[in-house]
């Protein structure tokens, strides 16, 4: 097995995602159908405390092991990948959230990995000249030239950011696993008020 340290694929972050949560008024409806039958006056979002938090980081985990099942279903080989860190930016206006991992793979994982982009080959190339070629207002820091990736991963060097995307290619361009496929694939998708059980009990 060889280990390497890169981001989670196709995980696109909270801000503005299908991931962010979203059923507060939910929740909210939900406590105060409570409290009406029981004679209480209802709530508004300001009295509830929400665990954001909590939310974000079980959903950051069960999306590392859906991937991670989703890569040894394609790879055929040992993947294992490790949950590390949730980093957010101080501001979304040019990133969002992501999801830093260790990923374990065997020999065969490997090879797969390399197999798939000879396969793929022109696709591939075409996918890392659109995504990391310089311009107006986009300043690239990873080589646009497919063959310096290849290069790398047959090395197993300088890969902290290339692995993350060359498997962020093979699942959504090729395997056609896109982040909608991703959140299917996970049972989180309900932020709760900590306080639920206070408020429905007036």
């Amino acid at each position: 097995m060889t280990k390497f340290n890169t981001y989670l694929p196709v995980f696109q972050g909270f801000y503005g995602t299908i991931f962010e949560a979203d059923n507060e008024e939910s929740e909210i409806d939900d406590i105060n159908q409570q409290r009406d039958e029981k004679g209480l006056k209802p709530i508004t979002y300001d009295e509830c405390t929400w665990d954001y938090e909590d939310y974000n980081l079980n959903v950051s985990k069960e999306c590392t092991n859906a991937i991670e099942s989703k890569l040894q279903e394609i790879l055929g080989g040992k993947v294992i990948i490790t949950f590390q860190e949730l980093r957010s930016p101080k501001y979304y206006n040019f990133s969002n959230d992501a999801i830093d991992v260790e990923i374990n793979l065997n020999k065969a994982a490997y090879e797969t990995i390399l197999q798939i982009l000879a396969d793929n080959k022109e696709t591939f190339f075409n996918h890392i000249r659109e995504r990391y070629t310089s311009c107006s207002g986009f300043f690239s820091s990873h080589s646009n030239d497919a063959n310096e990736w290849i290069k790398s991963l047959k090395n197993k060097k300088d890969l902290e950011h290339k692995l993350g995307a060359v498997l962020e290619f093979i699942l959504i361009e090729v395997e056609e696993y896109e982040a909608d496929s991703l959140y299917n694939d996970i049972e989180t998708h309900w932020v709760c008020a900590t306080n639920y059980h206070e408020l429905i009990e007036g």
